[in-house]
């Protein structure tokens, strides 16, 4: 990645990456390069958290909708940070070695913004995050917990359709869920929520509001 020369250039560089109307060519003219077997268009382009420290650091969360050549739709969100200074070449992981990156590629340099770019739900600090995303894990843990939806052991997990709901980088993430059960002939649809955070968190909050749903006042 290159080092930005002066001060001007640095600035260029940072309102381009907060332009969604320049984003949104900037976005398919790297996809055309990264994918170019998937033909994806990049319809809308939204700017959503934006972290800045002056002279040392800038991170930016875009969420991204569009098609591909086949004319379906596709949504994800993507974490850019921005290097102020010249910085070696990350390790990249390979596409499909993170747990529910789909085609994406969890990590892309992106060297005309001088930016590594971070695809949903690839997240360094939040190591769980891409199994959530996997029905198979999700069904394996809903079956292991069938009391706590009030249902017995008759029940099995039929489907599990996932939504992204709000995303924090290296944060936070809520997943809502919908899904779908069975036993014999009754059929009947769950949804529930989760919330990972990064380090221990996760278990901190639930206790608390276990306590909290637990205490009579």
């Amino acid at each position: 990645m290159r080092n930005f020369r002066n001060t001007e250039e640095l600035l260029r560089a940072f309102r381009r990456a907060l332009d969604p109307q320049t984003l949104t060519a900037d976005f398919e003219s790297l996809f055309h390069r990264e994918y170019p077997a998937l033909g994806l268009e990049v319809t809308g382009c939204r700017v959503g958290q934006v972290y800045h420290k002056p002279g040392k650091a800038c991170e930016i969360t875009y969420h991204l909708q569009g098609w591909d050549r086949k004319k379906q739709p596709y949504e994800n969100w993507f974490h850019g940070k921005l290097a102020m200074e010249k910085a070696a070449p990350p390790t990249l992981q390979q596409a499909g070695s993170w747990p529910g990156c789909g085609f994406w590629k969890p990590q892309i340099v992106w060297p005309e913004l001088n930016m590594i770019l971070y695809a949903f739900p690839y997240d360094p600090k939040l190591p769980y995050l891409g199994q959530l995303l996997e029905s198979g894990f999700v069904k394996k843990i809903i079956t292991e917990n069938l009391s706590a939806f009030g249902l017995n052991n008759d029940w099995s997990c039929q489907k599990v359709t996932c939504q992204p709901v709000k995303y924090r980088f290296g944060k936070s993430c809520t997943l809502r869920y919908q899904v779908e059960m069975s036993q014999g002939g009754t059929n009947q649809k769950i949804s529930f929520y989760s919330k990972t955070y990064h380090s221990n968190q996760s278990r901190y909050v639930y206790d608390v509001l276990r306590r909290v749903c637990e205490s009579p006042r």
